[in-house]
């Protein structure tokens, strides 16, 4: 009876559901998130493997992959596509995007021209054309990028809560991103919500935060 007991306890615990939770992850994402997820997701005693794809192929896994249990970070609204995700808790970052142009014209820009954007910048995928984009991988290469007429744009983020740019710079759009998960994984989502709360309490959160963004903003080398 006594290890019936045992087994009762475990097979009740809320934090197992069987197999991690199976996370679709820009591979440009990962070295970024990786940190942040695993202190978050070990606080709440959930665990999950990274399934690393592009942008566009991870959104192809969420809608045909049934073993995909979500994505690690999606621009606010993803679930007006995505109806069966929901975004979890408290956003994982709140950014906002500026952009700058040679000419000093104003935004959008037109078809033909070239916008540079800062690798790992999720929102270029989505609301530019993909054909126009310039990829760089830090500031001082995107702005040598445009200096040299390489592109017509260049798009810099940082942390909303910073201060403004000045002009040239314009202030396109405010984004929040978030973890996506399965409806269906309520235990999980709660599990992640409360572990959440406790790290925002504590000022762990905000730290976490800023710990993303400054690698997000290290120039690669």
């Amino acid at each position: 009876m006594k290890w019936a007991g045992w087994w009762l306890l475990f097979c009740l615990n809320p934090i197992a559901q069987g197999a991690p939770l199976s996370l679709a992850a820009p591979v440009e994402y990962i070295p970024l998130l990786r940190p942040f997820y695993e202190e978050w997701f070990g606080k709440a005693r959930v665990d999950f493997t990274f399934i690393p794809c592009t942008s566009a192929r991870c959104k192809k896994l969420l809608d045909s992959d049934s073993t995909i249990d979500g994505d690690i970070a999606r621009i606010k609204g993803f679930e007006q596509t995505h109806p069966h995700m929901i975004p979890v808790g408290t956003a994982i970052g709140e950014v906002t995007i500026y952009a700058q142009s040679k000419q000093d014209t104003s935004w959008p820009p037109a078809s033909q021209e070239r916008v540079g954007c800062l690798r790992g910048i999720q929102w270029c995928n989505r609301y530019l054309d993909s054909r126009r984009i310039v990829w760089f991988n830090d500031e001082k290469q995107g702005l040598a990028l445009l200096q040299r007429g390489r592109t017509d744009w260049v798009i810099r983020l940082l942390p909303t809560n910073q201060s403004p740019l000045a002009a040239p710079w314009k202030r396109v759009s405010d984004i929040e991103v978030y973890l996506y998960l399965k409806k269906s994984r309520q235990a999980d989502i709660a599990a992640l919500v409360q572990s959440q709360q406790q790290l925002i309490a504590s000022g762990r959160w905000q730290q976490m935060q800023e710990r993303y963004f400054s690698a997000l903003l290290t120039p690669v080398r």
